[in-house]
């Protein structure tokens, strides 16, 4: 019991928000997202906007393609309460 407690407790929820900003920012629109899932854009959207929460197999799509455009691993995404490094531009 107490070691399935600890792997509860170390599950993080993926923060769907910024894995879409991640892939706009990398020229995928909510369209070409949606199409991939075989989804509609209005989904996209709700999944962005934390309306909805994707079944099980389209985040698996979606932590696919955003692992393979940012090179990360999939165990990288991101999660909401995990703090992201800022890079910020020397001038």
């Amino acid at each position: 019991m107490r070691k399935l407690q600890r792997f509860a407790d170390a599950e993080q929820r993926v923060d769907w928000w910024r894995v879409i900003t991640d892939l706009e920012r990398a020229q995928w629109s909510h369209e070409r997202l949606a199409a991939e899932c075989l989804r509609s854009k209005g989904w996209v959207d709700g999944v962005k906007n934390g309306q909805s929460e994707p079944r099980f197999h389209d985040g698996l799509i979606l932590l696919g393609i955003w692992s393979d455009v940012t090179g990360k691993c999939r165990l990288e995404y991101p999660a909401e309460g995990k703090r992201q490094p800022v890079r910020i531009a020397a001038n």
